[in-house]
């Protein structure tokens, strides 16, 4: 059971990156964009998880004048753009996105210019918080 729920992260984490890295600078996805993604992943979820998954979003969490308007999977999908403007949440706008610096021209890239908070180390963390709770 553990492999399919690594599997079905992994998917959801590929996909994420793949599409993080394919965006335009300053281009959003917007609620539509995170509930597509979320109805697949949904879908491949197998139904414990998805039990879970359900139970899970009917625990009232703060800010619940946001997290009240989505109690269903897909819908919950886009509390992150919801909140990631409210007083407490501002760390989370990094986690949205990650910037991959190249060079069209083989110009040498400098080491430290990706930014520690970003949407592949925040997939990372919050997984394996799933896998041990």
């Amino acid at each position: 059971m553990l492999r399919t729920r690594l599997n079905v992260w992994g998917g959801l984490a590929l996909v994420l990156l793949g599409t993080a890295l394919s965006q335009c600078p300053g281009w959003s996805w917007g609620d539509g964009g995170h509930m597509i993604v979320a109805s697949i992943a949904y879908q491949r979820l197998n139904p414990h998880a998805k039990a879970e998954s359900d139970r899970l979003l009917q625990i009232p969490i703060e800010p619940q004048a946001v997290t009240n308007k989505s109690l269903d999977f897909i819908h919950a999908s886009y509390w992150p753009d919801e909140v990631r403007r409210l007083p407490g949440f501002e760390f989370s706008g990094d986690l949205h996105f990650v910037d991959v610096p190249f060079s069209p021209d083989g110009t040498p890239i400098l080491d430290d210019i990706l930014k520690p908070d970003n949407v592949v180390f925040a997939l990372i963390r919050y997984v394996g918080t799933l896998q041990n709770s």
